[in-house]
């Protein structure tokens, strides 16, 4: 098992088309509202009325799962633009800290004097002075 977790952008941006892909395949709430049916007789009328609000509630649901969906893979990007960010920031710290550490140390590796200590302390925060 991977101790590391890790993404892949062009993987995430490829989802994101698929997920606000989908609801696009799905009916309009107008389309599904649009019902007709025999009304020459009371009961067969009562059951196109019946199927109509059957249909406005699947309608209604549509629309909500369009906007879930569309709230989702909106998420899902944002998400993806933190973590690269975030690995990019990561990623900045740590050149920072090699560079301090190589300056730090002299030509034979042996550490320099306080002028690398002083380095280390301004590129990484929290250490003891």
């Amino acid at each position: 098992m991977s101790d590391q977790v890790s993404y892949d952008g062009d993987v995430v941006q490829h989802n994101v088309i698929n997920l606000n892909a989908v609801p696009d395949e799905l009916p309009t709430a107008a389309n599904l509202a649009i019902v007709e049916g025999n009304s020459t007789e009371p009961a067969a009328t009562a059951f196109t009325d019946l199927v109509r609000d059957r249909a406005n509630d699947l309608g209604t649901q549509v629309e909500a799962v369009r906007e879930y969906v569309r709230l989702q893979a909106e998420a899902l990007t944002k998400a993806v633009a933190a973590l690269q960010e975030t690995d990019a920031i990561s990623s900045a710290v740590a050149a920072q800290a090699m560079a301090v550490v190589d300056s730090a140390t002299g030509p034979s590796g042996s550490a320099a004097t306080s002028s690398g200590s002083s380095g280390v302390r301004s590129v990484l925060p929290g250490i003891p002075q």
